[in-house]
């Protein structure tokens, strides 16, 4: 009365390509469980969004698929492990322009981010009325 289907997809953006298995009862034609086997893989749709504290350093929000540590680059240059989702760079000169990158890990491997530019956060000067 049980079936196994197995089949092949693409990943998150395509990059990766997992295999994943499904089971149908027969009997009734619509209950399946689908298992994605991916554990195989390095981290997968590494996504990162930036916000600011409230006083002023950068904040950072990571999601992936199978990661089980992060590293934090700043401007090329690595700073920290962490393994969490959110983390904060304690360290950050906002007057300066900065690039960061996060490199999701895990036993298979590891995916990097895409790349955020972080302008400074330099006062904007004020002009005043001229008499």
């Amino acid at each position: 009365d049980f079936c196994t289907r197995t089949g092949e997809k693409f990943g998150d953006q395509g990059y990766v390509y997992m295999n994943y298995q499904t089971l149908l009862d027969m009997t009734s034609g619509y209950g399946f469980v689908a298992t994605p086997v991916s554990y195989w893989y390095p981290p997968q749709g590494v996504q990162v969004k930036h916000t600011l504290t409230r006083d002023g350093k950068n904040q950072f929000h990571i999601t992936a698929l199978q990661a089980q540590q992060f590293d934090l680059y700043r401007d090329g240059t690595y700073i920290k492990s962490f393994w969490e989702t959110s983390m904060i760079d304690e360290e950050t000169d906002p007057t300066k322009e900065h690039t960061y990158y996060i490199m999701a890990k895990n036993s298979i491997g590891e995916t990097r981010s895409p790349i955020i530019t972080i302008p400074s956060s330099q006062p904007i000067p004020i002009l005043q009325k001229a008499n």
